[in-house]
């Protein structure tokens, strides 16, 4: 019961963050929508949207990239807590340990997504996902081999690095590739994939774990990430947008 006491304060501070998220979107976020315009354009629905979006060779792929990178990053997940209380050596602050593991590949996220954003607008996003897909693996598999929390902290921190460029270069790519009109369609089916990714990753993640240990996981997911890699040069490279 004290363990379950302990969890209630971070439940009360997620939702006070989300109600303040939503009264944020509700005060400041404005859109130029026209009712009656949108009202005229013929409605699909939302199979036929995924067939017309999947005529396009690329947004299949990065429907497929976003998964994957999901699942990849996700399934060493489950295990991670006891990951690092088994480097640290003792149940003692494994909690804040196992947290600042977590929390530091969002804080090199956060620093290198506007650098990185800014040099794909330069030299393309289809490089920088590329590059970012071979760095994110390249710090995943050594996450197996490393011998203490400072280890794994650093490799983790490097790996933030790279996964800031991941997802901010798909969804620029998916705004390219899309038809004209369906935008709001293919981040909706992208955003579904990567539940999709969180969901199984989760799910076979801690599947295997029984069997090929959180290490086994780390290599499978960098793995998976270079396989990804192959997919996006396949597929993203060799055909033009296929719209105006």
């Amino acid at each position: 019961m004290a363990d379950w006491v302990g969890f209630r304060p971070i439940f009360y501070i997620t939702g006070s963050l989300l109600f303040l998220a939503s009264l944020a979107c509700l005060l400041f976020v404005r859109e130029n929508f026209n009712r009656e315009e949108a009202a005229k354009v013929p409605q699909i629905s939302v199979l036929a949207g995924l067939r017309e979006l999947t005529k396009t060779q690329q947004l299949t792929a990065l429907f497929a990239v976003t998964f994957l990178l999901q699942f990849a990053m996700i399934s060493p997940m489950t295990l991670l807590p006891l990951y690092v209380e088994r480097l640290h050596g003792t149940a003692v602050d494994a909690s804040f340990w196992a947290g600042f593991v977590s929390a530091v590949t969002g804080m090199s996220n956060m620093i290198t997504s506007p650098i990185l954003g800014r040099v794909s607008d330069k030299i393309g996003a289809h490089r920088i996902l590329t590059f970012c897909l071979i760095g994110a693996a390249a710090m995943l598999i050594p996450q197996a081999f490393v011998q203490s929390v400072w280890q794994l902290i650093i490799v983790r921190f490097l790996m933030g690095i790279f996964m800031g460029g991941l997802l901010p270069s798909v969804n620029a790519l998916i705004r390219y590739y899309t038809p004209d009109g369906m935008e709001s369609r293919a981040f909706g089916f992208n955003s579904s994939t990567l539940a999709l990714g969180n969901m199984f990753g989760a799910l076979i993640g801690g599947t295997l774990a029984g069997f090929i240990g959180i290490e086994g996981l780390f290599i499978m997911s960098g793995i998976l990430l270079l396989l990804n890699t192959i997919w996006v040069r396949t597929k993203l490279y060799s055909k033009p947008k296929a719209h105006a």
